[in-house]
């Protein structure tokens, strides 16, 4: 398989899962951050969004925020950012406050510039967390952070201890 391809076939499965928020991580130091790194604080913000939503359950249950996320480097090809496309869970509003205020307040690498919102167009986000696929290859798509797995099953119910990760995070 080409890489148009398989960066079609990337696109599609994202347009087809239709998920409503977009994000783009991005770092005060970009340019100089190592990937691996990069890649590390992007998982622990992720992590923590899912015990924001899932509290223990995340480990017990594998619950977590359905999502694809791609590592990009832009047009220098050297300013390391991530994409994001994930499934809000309950109100979009508070879930775009949570993501927001816990990217700005997780590291001092993550600056305020980084965009968090509704996704408008699901095919144009698609063809745009996989532009780099041309360059990048499938190295863009970050696996080990994705999470596709059906959350539809969960309890979706507000309890109060969910109610507090929220109030907390914030």
């Amino acid at each position: 398989m080409s890489r148009k391809q398989e960066q079609q076939a990337m696109r599609d499965w994202v347009v087809a899962e239709g998920y409503d928020t977009f994000c783009t991580l991005k770092f005060k130091n970009g340019y100089d951050i190592d990937e691996r790194q990069a890649e590390r604080v992007v998982q622990l913000f992720l992590q923590c969004v899912d015990r924001t939503y899932w509290g223990k359950r995340v480990e017990r249950e594998n619950l977590r925020c359905p999502r694809f996320v791609f590592k990009q480097r832009g047009i220098s090809r050297q300013n390391t950012h991530f994409h994001i496309v994930m499934q809000a869970h309950g109100d979009m509003h508070t879930f775009l406050q949570v993501l927001r205020s816990t990217w700005v307040g997780f590291n001092e690498a993550c600056p305020i510039a980084s965009r968090f919102e509704k996704a408008r167009n699901t095919a144009a986000t698609g063809t745009y967390c996989t532009h780099e696929w041309t360059h990048l290859g499938s190295e863009t798509f970050c696996d080990k952070l994705s999470h596709t797995a059906s959350t539809a099953g969960a309890h979706a119910g507000n309890n109060i201890h969910k109610l507090r990760r929220l109030l907390k995070a914030l």
